[in-house]
C-alpha cells in the first residue's frame, strides 16, 4: 500500500552540515554539497490512483459490502476504526484473516497472500489490520463480509488496491493555497471514456477537523477562513473519492492530496554582491519582513568556468529577524570560477510558521 506517497508532493531540501557560525540572533551559514541551478517548483501536485478505500460500519459488513474489481490481482485490506460504545470511544475488534470472505456470482472466491501486520502498522495502518488477495476476479461483481463477532456500531476501513487496473484516477491541484483561498483541482480516470465520473470531495485541517467548502469549476472554494498559517501544525489535505460505472462494474477510486495555507510573512528586495575573493563570494540579501520570525534564504551563486556561465555554488543562510533587514550569505569557489558574479536567490524559508517562497527577478543593489 503506498500510503507513504502522501508526502511526495511537496519536496524539501535535505538536512546539512553547518559551517557557519551562531551570533546573539541565530545566525547559521552553510553551503550545499550539491550545486542547485533552478528553482524548486512548488505551485502543482500530481498523484495517481488505482486504490480506493471506505469507511463500512459492522452491520454492513455482516450482511456484504458490494466491491467490484477491475483487476486480476487485487489487495483487500479491513482496518478496524474507533466507534462508540456507550458514549465512549472504543476500538473494533481485530480482523482475523480467515473470517474475510469475497463471494461473486461463481461461488465463494479464493484468497490467498496474507499480510503481515506488523509491516502494515508500518504504514499506518491501525493494529488489528488484515489484508488478503484476490485473483482472477477483473469485471466482476462480488460481496464483502466480515464472519466473526462484531458489532453493528464497530467501525472499519475498507481498503482496495488495483496495481494493474485500466482504471486510474489522476488529479492535479496546488500545493500552496494563499489569501484567496482556493484550491484548484482537475482530475480525470484513465480507461473511461465518455463517461463522467461522480467525484466526493473532503477537506481537513491538520487537527482532523472537516472543512465545509464547495467544489465548482474546478476549483475548492473553502466557506470558512483556514486557520492555520504554514506547515507548522501540519499539512491540510483533500481527499477525491471518484465513482464511476463501466459495462455493469463500479469503478472506485480515492486519492489524498496535502497543501499548505501560505501568506505571506516576507520577501525579498534586493542582494548586493559585498566581497569577492579566489575562494569565496559574499553577498546580502534584503529581507522584507511582515512578521518577525526566523527567515532562511536559499541561493545559487552564477558565474564561469572554462569560458562557460555556469552554477558555481549554492548556500543558504537564516537568522533571526524582528524587523526587515539583511541576511549575510557566502558562496565558496569551486577551483577555477571566475567572474563576473551573480546571485540566483532560490527561495525564501520562514523557518517559524514552515513556509516557502520561490522567487523571482530581483534587483541587484
Amino acid at each position: 500500500m503506498k500510503i507513504k506517497k502522501l508526502l511526495q508532493a511537496l519536496p524539501v531540501f535535505g538536512a546539512l552540515t553547518s559551517i557557519g557560525v551562531l551570533a546573539n540572533n541565530g545566525y547559521v551559514n552553510f553551503p550545499y554539497p550539491t550545486v542547485i541551478s533552478a528553482n524548486p517548483s512548488t505551485h502543482t501536485q500530481t498523484l495517481s490512483s488505482t486504490e480506493y478505500w471506505e469507511v463500512v460500519r459492522g452491520d454492513e459488513l455482516k450482511k456484504g459490502v458490494p466491491i467490484s474489481f477491475t483487476s486480476n490481482k487485487s489487495v483487500v485490506l479491513l482496518s478496524p476504526q474507533h466507534s462508540r460504545d456507550m458514549s465512549r470511544l472504543k476500538r473494533a475488534p481485530a480482523v482475523e484473516e480467515n473470517a474475510i470472505e469475497l463471494r461473486t456470482l461463481q461461488g465463494k472466491a479464493t484468497l490467498s497472500a496474507t499480510y503481515n501486520r506488523d509491516e502494515m502498522s508500518g504504514y499506518g495502518f491501525a493494529p488489528g489490520s488484515a489484508a488478503v488477495q484476490a485473483n482472477k476476479l477483473a469485471g466482476q461483481n462480488a460481496t464483502l463480509r466480515l464472519n466473526q463477532k462484531i458489532s453493528d456500531d464497530d467501525l472499519y476501513l475498507l481498503h482496495v488496491k488495483e496495481s494493474d487496473s485500466p482504471y486510474q484516477l489522476n488529479v492535479e491541484s496546488d500545493v500552496l493555497v494563499g489569501e484567496e483561498a482556493q484550491l484548484a483541482l482537475r482530475a480525470d480516470v484513465t480507461g473511461v471514456k465518455n463517461i463522467k465520473s461522480k467525484l466526493t470531495i473532503q477537506v481537513n485541517a491538520p487537527d482532523g477537523q472537516s472543512i465545509a467548502h464547495h467544489f465548482t469549476n474546478d476549483k475548492v472554494a473553502f466557506d470558512t477562513p483556514l486557520e492555520h498559517i504554514g506547515a507548522r501544525a501540519g499539512l491540510y489535505n483533500v481527499v477525491v473519492h471518484s465513482h464511476t460505472t463501466v459495462d455493469g462494474v463500479d469503478v472506485k477510486r480515492s486519492i489524498r492530496l496535502p497543501f499548505v495555507h501560505q501568506l505571506e510573512s516576507a520577501s525579498i528586495d534586493a542582494f548586493a554582491l559585498t566581497e569577492q575573493t579566489s575562494k569565496y563570494v559574499d553577498a546580502e540579501v534584503s529581507v522584507n519582513v511582515l512578521q518577525k520570525g526566523r527567515y532562511g534564504v536559499v541561493a545559487t551563486l552564477m558565474g564561469y568556468r572554462d569560458d562557460k556561465q555556469i552554477a558555481l555554488a549554492t548556500s543558504e543562510a537564516a537568522q533571526d529577524f524582528s524587523t526587515s533587514d539583511t541576511l549575510p550569505i557566502r558562496f565558496t569557489l569551486p577551483n577555477g570560477a571566475k567572474g563576473p558574479y551573480q546571485v540566483n536567490i532560490l527561495e525564501l524559508k520562514d523557518q517559524t510558521r514552515l513556509q516557502r517562497f520561490v522567487q523571482k527577478d530581483l534587483e541587484t543593489r
